[in-house]
């Protein structure tokens, strides 16, 4: 139950930033190409692909401000922390 809920709140989020990016694209013609260089940067800097324990002290803050990765983390620790206790 939580985990589909926590789905559905990261789908809601999508939704919104393509919302705010389909509004730009009809005002500036250039974001499709700058959206095609930015979003693998912004995958990268998501700790999906890497645990967040490795990341120094001073950069975690960061990443913080990066609107998946409290997603990330929840969805992480309830398939972790949930398998482990049963």
């Amino acid at each position: 139950m939580f985990l589909s809920i926590l789905v559905l709140l990261f789908q809601g989020l999508a939704f919104g930033i393509r919302l705010a990016l389909a509004n730009l694209q009809t005002l500036f013609l250039d974001i499709k190409q700058i959206l095609q260089f930015l979003l693998p940067l912004w995958s990268w800097t998501m700790p999906i692909y890497y645990p967040d324990a490795i990341i120094p002290k001073n950069i975690l803050p960061w990443l913080y401000l990066n609107p998946p990765f409290a997603f990330i983390e929840s969805a992480r620790s309830f398939l972790y922390y949930t398998a482990l206790l049963s």
